[in-house]
């Protein structure tokens, strides 16, 4: 690295920093930023282009096009359901209810639908890999 890579370490700084600054931003959060329904649209915007692909190279009929759309809406509405949970959630955090609330959301966030307050299954079908 010393000689080719990034002579001077400034990349490695910068991304130290870019790293801490996110570290200390996550911990001192009470609800995570994480947004899925921005993820779902990229995933809808992805699957879009890949079906104009499809139809160019006349390929629409190796995939179910109608339920990879349906399995796209259905996280975008159960990622939603989980934005709005969130921001009651840490509008009204003073209450100890709502702190638990809270947690669970935000383990749900991390863990991408492993508790009641989750996504309800939406996550489990793995909407990416399909």
């Amino acid at each position: 690295m010393a000689h080719f890579g990034d002579p001077t370490f400034g990349y490695h700084v910068a991304t130290a920093q870019l790293w801490g600054t996110m570290a200390i931003r996550l911990a001192e959060a009470e609800g995570l930023p994480f947004d899925y329904t921005d993820y779902a649209n990229q995933i809808r915007e992805f699957f879009n282009e890949a079906v104009r692909f499809a139809k160019r190279r006349n390929l629409e009929s190796s995939f179910d096009e109608k339920a990879m759309y349906a399995a796209v809406d259905d996280f975008l509405k159960e990622a939603a359901r989980v934005e709005r949970n969130r921001q009651t959630a840490i509008s009204q955090i003073a209450n100890s209810e709502n702190r638990s609330k809270l947690k669970s959301i935000n383990d749900a966030l991390v863990y991408r639908g492993t508790s009641a307050d989750g996504f309800a299954g939406v996550a489990r079908k793995n909407v990416v890999q399909t």
